[in-house]
């Protein structure tokens, strides 16, 4: 079947990409219940409002307070609306060029084009990976509520879907449909190093205060392929990707985050702004001087100025500053906490999908010795209020205070009818193991 054919390509073609590249916004460990929300029990919550880790620091009885990362791994798979995809190329399958009425091609065409226009909006596949790398974040805390911190990040980021061209008709008896493959993936590292620290007491709180430096190095590639698809003989389409081919263009480049958290005994309010500078990073030039290019790639060059009207030939990513607020409240216990996070803005990701999170959770936080026997336990809900719109709900656990597990999947979903079966999936996933400790 055609619908088969296309949607397995996408996935083998991921597959293959996912080995070597692979949203650089998949949340890590706590993170992806508590977003933006700075809890000081979990680390990894602590490197993204750079005030937070001397609040971490203010909120402990011990006069020095030092935390450490053993590592963390997050994997993720974005799907776009698959079940309309393959219910528009299943119609396809009926179409026997050789038996079609002259008088109905243009309706036949219609039809193609319409259905090849639904999988270039709604059939991508994204996939994601990103790590914290071992011994990071480290947090390092003096006894006036002074830190620093070092943190160290590697992600990468695959996005591919189909950009398609109108039909060919040579005569009645031969329809073909040709479009691309269009793959972006890329590379990145981050090594950033914080300072926070006590700023005053106030008549509604304590106010804390923080910078850091980010220094990223993003490697960039993007890729336009050809793909003809005969209708009278879908079975007949060849759909080949070779990553080996992909050629990455690597930049460095600086930024900064400033960040301000007010707290008290149960509430705590706070305010990052990122990417100030405005990081900026070049993906690789396609789509010129064709004819002086090797033989090899002449096709692609030609295919990419064919569809220069939909995607960016001289394509550069600029990390825009957010703006991202944050608010929690906790028991007199400590032991239960109600956490909101929201960006103010949205922003676009490397493949330029727009970006805006907001997450509410809860969580039950053991203190003390008590935490090695009883698990923290997170649940919330998160959503990119742009882009794709998708809402999830989360759920994690740490387990003796070490070991903290977290899932979402995605309320989204779609429905993919195959030969009368019917599954209906969520269109994502996310999954993260981390590892940290407090000294």
């Amino acid at each position: 079947m055609l619908k088969t054919k296309i949607a397995s390509a996408l996935l083998i073609c991921l597959a293959f990409n996912k080995a070597t590249a692979t949203p650089i916004e998949l949340p890590l460990g706590p993170i992806t219940s508590f977003g933006n929300a700075s809890i000081p029990s979990s680390l990894l919550t602590l490197t993204q409002n750079p005030a937070a880790p001397a609040m971490a620091h203010g909120k402990k009885e011990s006069e020095l307070y030092n935390s450490y990362g053993f590592g963390a791994v997050g994997v993720g798979v974005e799907l776009g609306d698959w079940g309309t995809v393959m219910d528009k190329l299943d119609a396809l399958s009926t179409l026997d060029p050789n038996a079609i009425d002259p008088a109905q091609l243009n309706a036949v065409v219609a039809q193609v084009n319409d259905a090849f226009s639904t999988l270039n909006q709604l059939g991508y596949v994204k996939s994601s990976l990103n790590s914290a790398v071992p011994l990071f974040p480290m947090i390092y805390s003096s006894q006036d509520m002074k830190s620093v911190y070092i943190s160290a990040d590697v992600s990468a980021q695959t996005k591919i879907n189909y950009l398609d061209s109108p039909v060919q008709v040579t005569g009645v008896d031969s329809i073909s449909a040709t479009g691309a493959l269009y793959t972006k993936a890329l590379y990145r590292g981050d090594i950033s190093i914080g300072y926070s620290q006590h700023l005053m007491d106030t008549s509604i709180g304590t106010l804390y205060v923080g910078g850091k430096v980010n220094a990223i190095s993003l490697s960039l590639h993007k890729n336009v392929q050809g793909q003809s698809i005969d209708i009278a003989n879908p079975g007949a389409t060849a759909f080949t990707l070779d990553p080996s081919t992909f050629q990455y263009q690597q930049s460095l480049a600086f930024g900064m985050d400033v960040g301000v958290l007010l707290t008290s005994d149960n509430l705590q309010a706070g305010l990052t702004l990122t990417n100030l500078g405005n990081p900026s990073f070049s993906y690789p030039v396609i789509g010129q001087n064709c004819s002086t290019l090797p033989v090899a790639e002449q096709d692609s060059c030609y295919i990419a100025v064919a569809h220069s009207d939909r995607i960016n030939l001289l394509e550069t990513h600029v990390m825009t500053p957010q703006l991202k607020a944050e608010g929690a409240m906790l028991s007199s216990s400590g032991n239960f906490v109600v956490a909101t996070a929201m960006d103010l803005n949205a922003v676009n990701d490397a493949t330029g999908d727009p970006v805006q999170w907001f997450t509410l959770s809860s969580a039950y936080l053991p203190q003390g010795w008590s935490g090695l026997a009883a698990p923290e336990v997170r649940l919330g809900f998160r959503k990119n209020l742009a882009g794709s719109q998708m809402g999830y709900m989360n759920i994690g656990m740490t387990l003796f205070k070490f070991l903290a597990l977290d899932i979402a999947q995605s309320l989204n979903t779609t429905t993919i009818n195959d030969a009368g079966n019917t599954t209906t999936v969520p269109r994502s996933l996310l999954f993260s193991l981390g590892f940290a400790a407090n000294f």
